[in-house]
């Protein structure tokens, strides 16, 4: 530590003799810049040399606050150590740009940058502040491009709080009930902001056409791809936002939400009873209710699995495929395909509906063996259900799996 320190001071004297005796703020800044840079090109350096680049960049940004460079090495070592493991770096770079903002909030590249790693980490809460600290920023602002940009960056940070937040509730619906309610409440209050965002770089666009060339294209190229991702035709978006203001004004809705998030919670833990108590109470109160209608089909199901296991309620197990099978075929032949449970994308909400009748399709084929003809009815049925499931949502494992195995092993 005291040999660096000499070093770094022999160095100091070295550019104020040679400057005029005065320190040039560039040429410090290189040094700490230079400092990182040898630690970046080191093969594996070890966790305290990374904390040393970070400080050095730290360093490097304070005399010089506009230089790309230092952005750019900082970006480079964060992706080389996540790459190589070290998670934590996404936290050092987050700490040196949260720093380095609070004297400089108008350098929207590092707002970016912020964004952007605090995602990766899916830190809700951080990129909530952040979002205020832009929120207050754009407040100060003047200049018609700085106050583009800022809008850019604070519909970025929305649209990525919103994909998280969105995860976390769909996480939640088979899980706790309250959860799921506060984080439609955090997607619906999330969302009015970002539709608004969205709204006044439109108007903004409109009014000067000009204003998009003066913008760090990647900001600007993130933003239209976060536009798209949050509120394109597949996204559910307007259908969120409709759950959530029905949410606030219609008790019973918030009602049917609550009981099957606490019918699924009950399906986990094959509490079967409780969980069809739960699910035909919502049914009974607000027949329209599809995603209930879909969670007594999959209940049946697995109830009748389970009895399918033992010879002696083989007549049982039948008895519930059968009822798995008429639920489902009953809702995907209707024309109540709108789904109105939350953070379930009705294309996904479709896809699951189509894969459960498949699996239902197989269980019966089965535990009862049919003649010739009946079951080539069934593996039509099977087989369309299978492909329907595909076409609303390619990434449905549980088809894709289905249709694997049918591909090896036939029906």
């Amino acid at each position: 530590m005291l040999v660096a320190r000499l070093k770094f001071i022999l160095s100091v004297i070295v550019i104020f003799f040679f400057s005029g005796c005065s320190i040039p703020k560039t040429k410090i800044a290189d040094y700490y810049l230079s400092k990182a840079d040898k630690i970046y090109s080191l093969r594996n350096p070890s966790e305290s040399k990374l904390k040393k680049a970070y400080d050095y960049i730290s360093k490097s940004l304070q005399w010089q606050p506009r230089q790309e460079r230092a952005f750019e090495l900082l970006e480079n070592i964060t992706s080389a150590a996540y790459r190589g493991g070290y998670i934590k770096s996404l936290e050092l770079e987050s700490q040196v740009l949260i720093n380095y903002l609070k004297t400089n909030p108008g350098n929207w590249k590092a707002h970016f940058i912020l964004i952007n790693n605090l995602g990766l980490q899916g830190d809700v809460s951080a990129l909530g502040k952040t979002a205020k600290i832009l929120e207050k920023t754009l407040k100060t602002l003047k200049k018609d491009e700085d106050i583009f940009s800022a809008y850019m960056c604070l519909g970025i940070c929305y649209g990525t709080m919103l994909s998280w937040i969105e995860s976390e509730g769909l996480l939640s619906i088979n899980r706790d009930a309250e959860t799921t309610v506060k984080k439609v409440h955090e997607y619906g209050d999330t969302a009015e902001k970002f539709d608004k965002i969205s709204k006044t770089v439109s108007g903004m666009l409109l009014a000067d056409s000009g204003l998009g060339l003066k913008v760090n294209e990647e900001i600007s190229n993130s933003f239209h791809i976060i536009i798209e991702d949050i509120k394109g035709a597949d996204s559910g978006f307007s259908r969120m936002l409709s759950i959530y203001r029905k949410i606030r004004s219609t008790p019973s809705f918030l009602r049917s939400v609550k009981m099957c998030v606490e019918g699924n919670a009950s399906l986990v833990k094959k509490k079967f009873a409780l969980a069809r108590s739960k699910y035909e109470s919502v049914l009974s109160n607000n027949p329209s209710f599809i995603y209930a209608k879909k969670q007594l089909s999959e209940l049946d199901f697995q109830q009748g699995a389970i009895l399918a296991l033992n010879r002696a309620t083989k007549k049982q197990a039948l008895k519930l495929l059968y009822s798995a099978y008429e639920r489902i075929d009953e809702l995907l032949r209707s024309n109540e395909k709108r789904n109105m449970m939350p953070f379930v994308k009705p294309n996904k909400f479709i896809a699951s509906a189509y894969s459960l009748k498949a699996t239902i399709i197989s269980a019966i084929n089965t535990v009862k063996r049919k003649g010739n003809r009946e079951r080539r009815l069934l593996e039509k049925e099977f087989e369309y259900s299978l492909k329907e499931a595909i076409k609303y949502d390619p990434e449905n494992n549980l088809a894709k799996s289905l249709l694997d195995r049918y591909a090896r092993e036939g029906f």
